[in-house]
């Protein structure tokens, strides 16, 4: 399986389509930190940034540590990749997955897995 690489002259929207090509039972939703701070305090719907942009034009801080970008690939755990982008771009990125009509976000046991040990459990679980 290749790696994605996440650079800052991406669109969103491509970040987030590479992402699901290789991990077709999760995507990605990208959001400010203001947004993100809303959804942990209030709890509920959070607004994403519109995925027309490139990742430059919403990144909140400079690539960290001359980092100008970042590889992804099936060993990646989910809590990993959310703290990377955060650190590197400052940008909160969430995984997320449907079941039926319903989104949901990763998080206490499914964000501890890999990326291919959540899109596999999240394949077997629609299958079975």
């Amino acid at each position: 399986m290749a790696g994605i690489t996440i650079m800052g002259n991406k669109l969103l929207r491509t970040i987030r389509k590479e992402f699901e090509e290789q991990f077709p039972y999760l995507s990605l939703a990208f959001f400010t930190p203001e947004e993100w701070d809303k959804g942990r305090d209030e709890g509920g719907r959070i607004k994403a940034i519109k995925e027309d942009k490139r990742l430059s034009e919403v990144r909140l801080a400079p690539p960290s540590k001359g980092e100008k970008e970042i590889s992804i690939h099936g060993r990646t755990l989910v809590k990993n990749l959310e703290d990377k982008l955060l650190e590197t771009f400052g940008l909160c990125v969430l995984v997320t997955y449907q079941k039926g009509d319903q989104g949901y976000y990763t998080s206490g046991d499914k964000a501890a897995m890999s990326l291919t040990q959540l899109n596999k459990m999240l394949e077997e679980e629609e299958e079975g």
